[in-house]
């Protein structure tokens, strides 16, 4: 997948994501994000393969920085039911308050 807007990529996971990953995974600011706590950065390389596999939180993809590449966060939607997701996001803290959630889609990129 590869979805844009004029100041994000959201993408599959790559492997070159484990440093940000590491960043927003090793200390989770939200409880419900602590089983996802990586405690070095080989756990970070892991974490990345679980989640270009699909993980616990079902189909996950990496948000990222347009002019950089460089992954900010991630979202993820889950199947409960035969017609039921649950959507989610957690975002690495130093990117926040900049109004990335608001940013809409490029026509043309999905």
């Amino acid at each position: 997948m590869h979805i844009e807007t004029s100041r994000l990529i959201i993408r599959n996971f790559e492997e070159k994501d484990a440093a940000g990953l590491y960043e927003y995974l090793a200390a989770p600011p939200v409880y419900c994000f602590y089983s996802e706590k990586v405690n070095s950065y080989d756990e970070a390389v892991k974490k990345v393969k679980e989640k270009q596999n699909g993980d616990d939180h079902g189909n996950c993809y990496a948000v990222c920085l347009r002019d950089t590449d460089f992954i900010i966060g991630e979202v993820f939607a889950m199947k409960e039911h035969p017609d039921t997701y649950s959507v989610g996001w957690n975002f690495n803290l130093k990117y926040g308050k900049k109004g990335y959630a608001a940013d809409r889609v490029r026509t043309g990129t999905l």
